[in-house]
């Protein structure tokens, strides 16, 4: 099957899993003194960082619970079959950004490279000040590895990925037509 097919609708049914499990959680627990937060909601929102945490910081809380399960499932959707079109395109183009214009492109990569260095530091500031939080005694061995993977990826594959883009762009001056083979695979 197609990867701009295969791969949203696979993140998809995985949001729906976590965010399920996260609703029993929550029914289980709804008596507890202060239950926290299920591992499963933190991992959806660690694994799908660029769209779930500015959803979660506008419209949870503001909608009903179904309703926003449910917006959360289609922007991840929305935003894994933009990020299959982009791997497409580096296959095809040996760029991930659609500009051709070299500053353009330069400040993009240098914006996302900023990102991931801002995302490097938060994280080392939260293991500093609250350890207990990137601990595996708070959800164990099997949501603790995935959590910190995906924190990582989404930090560190920032700054690799966009920075050896950047690298290129600045070594072959970023030539107007981007189009180049494509790397080997």
């Amino acid at each position: 099957m197609k990867l701009k097919l295969v791969l949203p609708l696979t993140q998809m049914g995985l949001a729906a899993l976590l965010l399920r499990l996260s609703f029993l959680h929550d029914v289980a627990t709804r008596l507890d003194d202060s239950p926290g937060v299920h591992p499963g909601f933190v991992l959806l929102l660690v694994l799908n960082l660029p769209v779930s945490v500015p959803v979660k910081m506008v419209l949870y809380g503001r909608l009903p619970t179904l309703w926003f399960d449910a917006l959360m499932v289609v922007t991840i959707g929305v935003f894994w079959y933009w990020a299959a079109l982009r791997m497409l395109m580096y296959r095809e183009r040996g760029t991930l950004l659609p500009f051709n214009g070299a500053w353009m492109r330069i400040s993009i990569d240098l914006l996302l490279v900023s990102v991931g260095v801002f995302l490097v530091w938060s994280i080392m500031e939260e293991v500093r000040d609250y350890p207990f939080v990137f601990s595996p005694s708070r959800f164990g061995w099997p949501w603790f590895v995935p959590i910190c993977a995906s924190s990582l990826f989404w930090s560190l594959g920032s700054i690799l990925v966009f920075g050896y883009d950047l690298a290129n762009c600045v070594r072959h001056r970023c030539s107007e037509n981007t189009s180049r083979t494509p790397p080997p695979h």
